[in-house]
């Protein structure tokens, strides 16, 4: 019944957004998806309130999309908070790869997903702006597939925009910078990656110096006040740089938030 309905409005739309919808109501609809003109994306609040049905919706969910992105130009896709029990492994990796090379993608953003058990390593990230928010990549504090995706982002010539957080690991950050180095990314948000101490600084300041970033985010980090110094180091340093935002860390330096910008 559903399909039906909405079947003839959704073949002459090209841009869609879905919010707060059932497993099954996400099946009939991205099965239309699957052949219509649709090219950009938004799913919010997606939910299965039956696991055993929402694992069979999910699959078949998975294969629909997997059909759109691989025969339509879509140029965006956003998920926020798409609560999926967990798919078959071959279903879900064969859709993220599908997600990540697809050759028309122009943004990709993505809030809350476990990619633990995803590998990076074939993957090349061909889209402008990709944010991972709230994504997990490594369990344990093990550096292996955080690494491999770091790794993805160094090889790729298209990526500009690039946001990620929850990199709590040390030497996944160091991973990320030194492949921000020999990338092509000009804007990164990294946020909520437990960046503060002194010493973390004096170590990040040549990575952050060499890239050739224009605007740098780097709140909600738990920076204290010490590591101002450092960080006005890299500002000073950094010829490309026109901006570093430091919010959600109450700095407050002459009774001013820390937060910059060239003039």
């Amino acid at each position: 019944m559903l399909s039906n309905l909405l079947r003839p409005i959704l073949l002459t739309l090209v841009e869609l957004h879905v919010d707060t919808i059932e497993a099954w109501m996400l099946e009939s609809l991205s099965a239309i998806i699957a052949t219509s003109r649709i090219q950009g994306l938004t799913l919010v609040c997606c939910t299965f309130d039956d696991l055993n049905m929402g694992t069979v919706a999910t699959v078949a969910t998975l294969r629909h999309l997997r059909q759109w992105l691989n025969q339509t130009p879509v140029r965006a896709f956003q998920v926020f908070g798409w609560i999926w029990p967990e798919p078959d492994q071959t279903d879900r990796d064969s859709f993220l790869v599908a997600l990540f090379h697809c050759p028309t993608m122009e943004s990709l953003k993505w809030h809350f997903m476990d990619f633990t058990t995803f590998g990076f390593d074939n993957i090349v990230l061909g889209m402008p702006v990709l944010e991972l928010s709230k994504c997990i990549f490594d369990g344990n504090d093990e550096i292996g597939n955080v690494a491999a995706f770091c790794a993805s982002v160094g090889k790729s010539t298209q990526l500009v925009r690039l946001t990620v957080n929850a990199f709590g690991i040390y030497d996944g950050i160091v991973a990320l910078l030194e492949n921000v180095v020999t990338s092509n990314v000009r804007h990164l948000v990294l946020t909520y990656s437990e960046l503060g101490g002194k010493s973390w600084w004096r170590t990040l300041a040549p990575l952050l110096t060499a890239c050739r970033l224009e605007t740098l985010d780097l709140s909600f980090n738990d920076v204290v006040h010490d590591d101002v110094d450092a960080r006005a180091a890299v500002f000073e340093n950094n010829p490309t740089l026109e901006a570093i935002e430091f919010g959600g860390d109450a700095i407050i330096v002459n009774g001013h938030s820390v937060g910059c910008s060239r003039r």
